[in-house]
């Protein structure tokens, strides 16, 4: 086995460095000979004329600047000269550019105060569009941007003797641009993350294959062994990733309120706000109400509040307004238990990066852990095979990587929600009936305490409840009737403390227990009167659950498709509808229609797993469709039940697989997982790099983003 091994890995090094010489570097072998080539360097090195473009030297850098949104750059070549390739070089301040972009766009970092309007002076963009004939290129200012021209556009050069490039950006934005090479020629080069991903793709290819090893090694958590691999192959690289990101975003909050006379007030301290309120001993936030403003006769119409931001009232975008008072619908657990906390430690107040990172590092480890609890409680001959898809699954399935990759104010109510009710649900997973009945009954106190606290960060979490109804039917089945009134009691009294704070907050806020301010926000539209037709209803559920992909002939290959609905609500964009980025959940859901599978979900209520999983997956994703509309986040507020659904189903497949092991029934489902789990990987990996898509990298990691984008490139 080892020398298989040992084979499998020499001819994949093999066949990935003939790919790299030969596909990956096609341009290289296509582009024309560096003695065809000719640079312009806006000097006298080449004839060019510019329109409505300011071009300097500083530093002996040229400095290109648009003055209007009508520019263009000319540079002349000989009449009927073919020019099939483009190289523009950035300038060598990459890094400085590359600062200024990421903070203009990030909602951590904004770049100007609530009290000044937004400065003047040129900005300069990591990416910047550019024309030419029918085709557009995207510069970059980390590294060369390298293009073929098509036919259409080489034959216009040719025969009008220039090669015009018209600027897409807005006026006063300065170009990271030094010079431009035509007829550029490729180099050949090897890179070494494209080289490694496809190294790591062959690697788990070979470690999921029917014969593996990892398909025959049983789940042990008690296992020494197990526990190390975990830890060294995921667990430790997950927090020492977290800890850098922290450390690179910074501990402590900085400017985070921004304006534009005439516009919203954009401040993300809603967190830090409401820490403030609490420890003032106010329901309200410390944010002055703007007498125009709050003389309107309807604040939440969006109409009236443009006529006051015309007479230059300051409003605040997405606070709830109520009672000429400011407040945030946002629960208040984070600002009571991390951010108060962290001010009478510190003196000042975390980043926004600084607590959502380090929740949801806790959230996928604990994922983890109940993945594993509840394959050894219900499928004691599981195996680790099954345990990594199964944890590859609820992983890509709860749709955590697009909080991770987001990290705004909108992802810390999902984050701190989904971190403790899954602290919840991993507690309430140690309760057994071989446990002591004092042992069980403090578990399920912290448990269901636990799962009741996510109201006061994201009410729907609160559903997440079902994932313990079969451990406490198995618990108290064929019990006396004490026993299973002392059970429901304890946890009713737990889920009441739980409930407690987000009761009472809504009621000091807005003077009922039900009402989380939600109907109050300042947002796209009036949400007091908001009304989602039948119609757009059953659209809006359709696209999240079945919207196929949309390819795209730039790398990462997909991306978010327009979304459009019989009537408006409110949508960003998304990916992909979720069963079509996950569809091992889908097709483990279909399983059930076949008796070998069903005969092994029978015991101790498992079976409750797929049916309350399906009921409560559809219920929320109907709610979240009318209350908050389309938008990638809002997958993680029913994801998770309906992965959760399939976990049981998926569990019974693959013990059925292990039965037929040396059949080709068995292999056939080995290779099908595992080329399925395969595609949700890579579909996840594209989907975090896809450029049109809300928060995308080119807004958060410029550098990142044009660093994947060039591995994934063949001819550019």
């Amino acid at each position: 086995m080892r020398s298989a091994g040992i084979r499998f890995f020499v001819l994949a090094l093999l066949i990935i460095f003939s790919l790299e010489l030969t596909l990956f570097n096609l341009g290289s072998w296509l582009s024309p000979s560096s003695a065809q080539q000719q640079t312009c360097t806006f000097t006298s090195s080449c004839s060019f004329s510019a329109h409505n473009l300011q071009i300097s030297s500083r530093s002996g850098q040229p400095r290109v600047l648009v003055k209007d949104v009508d520019s263009s750059l000319s540079i002349r070549v000989r009449a009927n000269t073919p020019i099939r390739t483009l190289e523009f070089a950035p300038v060598s301040e990459t890094k400085t550019s590359e600062a200024t972009s990421s903070t203009q766009n990030d909602a951590s970092a904004p770049n100007t105060s609530a009290d000044t309007t937004t400065a003047q002076a040129p900005t300069s963009n990591f990416f910047t569009r550019v024309t030419i004939g029918s085709q557009q290129i995207t510069l970059r200012a980390d590294r060369p941007t390298f293009a073929f021209l098509n036919k259409e556009t080489s034959d216009a050069i040719a025969r009008g003797g220039a090669v015009t490039m018209r600027f897409v950006e807005g006026s006063s934005t300065r170009v990271n641009l030094a010079s431009i090479t035509l007829n550029a020629h490729k180099p050949l080069r090897i890179n070494l993350l494209r080289v490694c991903v496809l190294l790591l793709i062959a690697g788990f290819l070979w470690a999921m294959r029917p014969r593996s090893r990892v398909h025959s090694i049983k789940l042990n958590s008690q296992s020494r062994a197990q526990r190390l691999a975990f830890w060294a192959c995921f667990g430790v690289p997950l927090i020492v990733l977290g800890i850098i990101v922290v450390a690179i975003a910074g501990v402590f909050v900085g400017t985070d309120q921004w304006w534009d006379r005439g516009n919203y007030i954009y401040s993300y301290h809603h967190y830090i706000l409401v820490a403030q309120s609490l420890l003032e001993g106010h329901p309200w936030l410390n944010i002055p109400v703007d007498p125009i403003f709050d003389a309107l006769s309807n604040p939440y119409n969006p109409q009236l509040r443009n006529t006051a931001l015309a007479q230059g009232a300051s409003i605040y975008w997405d606070y709830a307004f109520y009672n000429h008072h400011w407040y945030s619908y946002f629960g208040m657990l984070p600002s009571a238990l991390i951010y108060i906390p962290f001010h009478l430690l510190t003196g000042r107040w975390p980043s926004i990066m600084a607590v959502v990172i380090p929740l949801l590092m806790l959230t996928v480890l604990l994922l983890c852990g109940i993945v594993v609890r509840l394959l050894e409680r219900y499928f004691p001959h599981t195996t680790v095979g099954t345990a990594i898809i199964a944890m590859t699954t609820v992983f890509i399935g709860t749709n955590i990587i697009s909080l991770i990759v987001v990290t705004n104010l909108y992802i810390m109510a999902f984050a701190s929600g989904l971190c403790i009710s899954s602290l919840g649900v991993f507690i309430w997973m140690k309760v057994s009936p071989d446990a002591s009945a004092r042992s069980n009954m403090w578990r399920m106190i912290l448990g269901s305490l636990c799962i009741a606290l996510s109201t006061s960060c994201r009410p729907t979490f609160i559903f997440i409840a079902i994932l313990v109804a079969p451990v406490f039917l198995e618990l108290v089945w064929k019990k006396p009737l004490r026993t299973v009134l002392g059970a429901t009691a304890v946890n009713i009294a737990a889920a009441f403390a739980g409930l407690a704070p987000a009761l009472w907050y809504n009621w000091w806020r807005f003077g009922s227990i039900t009402d989380f301010g939600a109907a109050y926000q300042i947002t796209v539209a009036d949400m007091r009167h908001l009304h989602v037709p039948a119609l757009s209803l059953l659209q809006g559920v359709s696209i999240y659950l079945f919207r196929p992909l949309e390819a795209s002939a730039n790398p990462p290959f997909i991306e978010a498709p327009f979304v459009s609905t019989a009537t408006w609500i409110h949508h960003e964009s998304i990916i992909g509808g979720f069963f079509i980025f996950a569809p091992l959940v889908l097709l483990s859901l279909f399983s059930l229609m076949f008796r070998e599978v069903r005969s092994r979900l029978h015991k101790n209520f498992v079976w409750l797993y797929c049916v309350l999983g399906v009921v409560i997956g559809l219920f929320l994703c109907v709610f979240v469709t009318r209350s908050g509309g389309i938008a990638w986040r809002y997958f993680v507020d029913f994801s998770w039940a309906f992965v959760f659904a399939s976990l049981p189903a998926f569990s019974a497949v693959m013990d059925y697989a292990a039965s037929v092991r040396n059949t080709w029934r068995g292999k056939l489902v080995y290779s099908t997982v595992s080329i399925i789990a395969l595609y949700q990987i890579l579909i996840l990996l594209a989907s975090i790099m896809v450029p049109n898509r809300f928060a995308s990298f080119t807004q958060y990691a410029p550098a990142v983003y044009s660093s994947v984008v060039d591995a994934m490139t063949i001819l550019g």
